[in-house]
């Protein structure tokens, strides 16, 4: 016999009937378990657990599908028997759903209410750990250009000057920005630099000609649009 204490495991080394990408095979991915899908990407386990016990063991310790995507490369490689390699496939698998789930902005209609804008962005903001700030560029007919990030780590006056947000604009021939960054905490309310910097960037943008039509904070699945509650009322 064989000691398998020297080696990692592999696939190959469960039953036929068990190893999970013959059952995607065969049986279809929706009926695999979110350990037996992650085993798939991690495709061997370490000197003590299958890649399944290790998927089982990574998700665990996450809580759910949901906080999984909020690993960090380095998270991962913290547990015994996953390097870069894995680490990197498993957060490119996540990336490619949040991107699956997120409208095509090339097919985009014009937008006409802050659900449909925040239709594009909540898939790219619910999950991070910091704050965010995307736009979404619009032209003449308010059909999406391009959504493009402009700043990490907080939203701040400091942080965030006119001069960046309006240079993305001016470079893509821009007619209308929607400002849209998200909130770790999970709540929606603007904090009071939220709102200085929206009255801040609407004037910067009514003096080059280029519209803010509405700052959209997400949190979570939800949203909260700035303009709906009847902050820039006075703007």
């Amino acid at each position: 016999m064989k000691n398998n204490t020297s080696k990692n495991y592999t696939l190959k080394d469960l039953s036929f009937e068990d190893r999970p990408r013959e059952k995607l095979f065969f049986d279809g991915g929706e009926n695999l378990s979110n350990a037996e899908l992650l085993a798939i990407l991690l495709n061997n386990g370490n000197r003590k657990r299958t890649a399944v016990e290790l998927g089982q063991d990574i998700l665990q310790r996450a809580g759910s599908l949901r906080d999984l995507a909020e690993f960090s490369a380095q998270e991962l490689c913290e547990f015994s028997g996953v390097g870069p390699a894995k680490a990197a496939r498993i957060i490119a698998a996540i990336e490619f759903a949040k991107r699956l789930t997120a409208p095509s902005p090339k097919k985009a209609p014009a937008l006409t209410s802050p659900a449909e804008a925040a239709r594009f962005v909540i898939p790219r903001l619910r999950f991070l750990q910091q704050e965010v700030l995307l736009l979404i560029l619009l032209n003449s007919k308010n059909k999406v250009i391009k959504i493009k990030e402009v700043s990490r780590g907080g939203l701040s006056s400091t942080l965030v000057h006119p001069r960046e947000i309006f240079k993305v604009a001016l470079k893509k021939s821009a007619s209308a920005v929607i400002l849209c960054h998200n909130h770790p905490s999970g709540e929606t309310e603007p904090s009071r630099d939220d709102i200085i910097v929206t009255e801040k960037l609407i004037s910067a943008g009514k003096l080059l000609g280029i519209s803010v039509l509405d700052h959209l904070i997400v949190a979570n699945n939800s949203f909260l649009s700035l303009k709906e509650e009847g902050y820039l009322q006075n703007l």
